[in-house]
């Protein structure tokens, strides 16, 4: 009540400069808290679109990455068309030479055209040299078989690195 009662009391040049002051300092803070809202607002839209460039990015080296192993892939089995009948031990070799040429690939197998496997070769298992489980049913084997490319979704091995299982076929004749 002291301050009401001074305020009162003052001269009217008083009055006005403390009710102008207040008003200013009302506008100016809305105007600074709208100024922040919408740097704020701007700001995050760049930041998503940085974000959103930066995948497109990664997106096309993983696809490169993925088109350079299936292209390994199909230099193999190119290679092996029109060959003799399966030799398990030349065929283990061609594998194994394909393990070397590129690091990324962990596991492969040939497939029949029957959807059984021949050979399977890995660098995490042991090699299975001699004709086995029937895998014609695998989406896998079935797009191969079809002469189409196969690419699962991602899964983690013991929750550390990304793998991917892709499969290539010439399709039957």
């Amino acid at each position: 009540p002291v301050i009401i009662t001074r305020w009162l009391r003052g001269t009217l040049f008083q009055k006005y400069a403390t009710y102008f002051a207040g008003l200013v300092s009302v506008a100016l803070l809305t105007s600074g808290a709208m100024s922040l809202y919408f740097a704020y607002g701007d700001t995050r839209a760049q930041v998503e679109e940085l974000q959103r460039e930066k995948a497109r990015g990664a997106a096309q080296r993983i696809e490169l990455f993925v088109d350079t192993i299936a292209s390994q892939l199909k230099a193999v089995l190119l290679s092996r068309q029109g060959a003799s009948p399966v030799d398990l031990q030349e065929l283990q070799f061609e594998l194994l030479r394909l393990l070397r040429a590129a690091p990324a690939v962990v596991d492969v197998a040939w497939i029949d055209a029957s959807g059984v496997q021949q050979i399977k070769v890995s660098r995490l298992s042991g090699d299975e040299l001699s004709p086995g489980r029937d895998l014609s049913g695998h989406p896998g084997v079935v797009a191969g078989l079809a002469g189409q490319p196969y690419f699962s979704p991602v899964y983690f091995r013991q929750e550390s690195e990304p793998y991917m299982t892709l499969a290539v076929g010439a399709g039957r004749a």
